[in-house]
């Protein structure tokens, strides 16, 4: 699968599979998970008719 994907990317392969982002710190990504929705917006002083 790999092999497929590198072949796909050519000569960019490696700057896509190994890049690592440096603007985004990952303590800020929610992660999805069976309860994303109510852990993410559940906690909202927002009016529940909008």
């Amino acid at each position: 699968m790999i092999d497929r994907i590198t072949e796909a990317l050519g000569s960019n392969a490696d700057h896509y599979l190994n890049h690592t982002c440096t603007t985004i710190p990952k303590e800020h990504i929610h992660l999805p998970n069976a309860n994303s929705v109510d852990s993410i917006f559940g906690i909202s002083d927002r009016n529940s008719r909008v």
